[in-house]
């Protein structure tokens, strides 16, 4: 008899599903190893959050199953792998994507977070969160042309829509809050190594006592503590806790659309002289002026090159 199920984890053909109709948590295997849904170009055919349809294997004591399908994503958060060459989802079917940064230790990365709202686009919802934030607190004096140049970029993110949250596993500031926010949702923490994910995700559910790291003194950046994405069925909310990244290139996303996942764009992109315009060399373009008014910040626009040219290399590279 068939059911339906959501992916918690797994690695190698071999997954962890949660039915909700059941309560029941099974191991399961890929029928015939291929997924009628899957794709042989995916990195991984399952990601958590995937709703499967699957039969149970043995009696009911069994707790093993094998998945026959994976039903169409709502949507998905997608990378390129860059060892394979290939799309690899996080994952899957999320309200939210919550975007982790820190202050100091690893430094704030707004170009990173630009790279993360790209890849999110349209359809999935991000929140920011400015985690460690009692790495700043106190420290005004200290640093503060920093601090105000890290709470302007934040008040850019958002005047863009953006729901920003500053938390502190450390101090409990601010994480009420954020719970309040993503309960009885279905959610991803992403961010890169040593922003203290997993320390969050345990401030906020204390049962899942996540193994945390720790940051590299000689590079300033993190450890490498979960290393692979995994859900965490919590009451009426599912959490997904994702392995640290250093970098992140959007998958599947080309130069010359680049510019729509810009949104402080919309407003300047419809005067440029040009269209379409690539917001690079041509002459009269309506974003390069509104960079050199200060009505867009000119860090996120050198974000936007940057990209943009690593966009150019990987269509030519992957021809899509």
């Amino acid at each position: 008899m068939e059911s339906t199920g959501t992916i918690l984890w797994g690695a190698n053909n071999i997954f962890t599903l949660y039915d909700a109709v059941e309560d029941l948590t099974l191991r399961c295997r890929i029928k015939g190893k291929v997924l009628e849904r899957g794709s042989l170009q995916e990195y991984n055919p399952l990601a958590p959050g995937d709703c499967v349809r699957y039969e149970r294997q043995g009696n009911e004591a069994d707790e093993e199953g094998i998945i026959l399908s994976r039903e169409e994503r709502i949507n998905a958060f997608v990378r390129l792998n860059q060892k394979r060459n290939m799309p690899q989802a996080v994952a899957a079917n999320i309200d939210f994507l919550v975007a982790i940064l820190s202050p100091v230790t690893p430094p704030f990365r707004p170009r990173f977070l630009d790279r993360v709202l790209v890849a999110s686009g349209e359809r999935i919802p991000v929140i920011i969160v400015l985690n460690k934030y009692d790495q700043i607190e106190g420290y005004e004096d200290v640093a503060g042309e920093a601090i105000a140049a890290i709470e302007k970029r934040l008040d850019a993110y958002e005047a863009m829509g953006y729901e920003i949250f500053r938390t502190s596993a450390v101090t409990k500031k601010g994480t009420d809050s954020l719970k309040k926010r993503i309960d009885s949702h279905c959610v991803a923490f992403f961010g890169q190594s040593g922003v203290g994910k997993s320390s969050l995700l345990n401030t906020l559910y204390p049962k899942l006592e996540l193994k945390t790291g720790d940051v590299s003194v000689k590079y300033n950046r993190g450890r490498h503590t979960t290393t692979l994405s995994r859900a965490y069925v919590i009451g009426g909310s599912m959490v997904i806790d994702t392995p640290g990244v250093r970098e992140i290139i959007p998958y599947g996303i080309g130069p010359e659309d680049l510019g729509f996942y810009y949104k402080d764009f919309s407003a300047y992109s419809h005067l440029c002289q040009f269209q379409p315009c690539t917001h690079r060399e041509e002459p009269g373009c309506g974003v390069r002026e509104a960079v050199l008014a200060g009505k867009i910040h000119e860090d996120r626009f050198e974000s936007y090159l940057r990209l943009y040219e690593e966009l150019e290399r990987w269509k030519k590279q992957l021809s899509y």
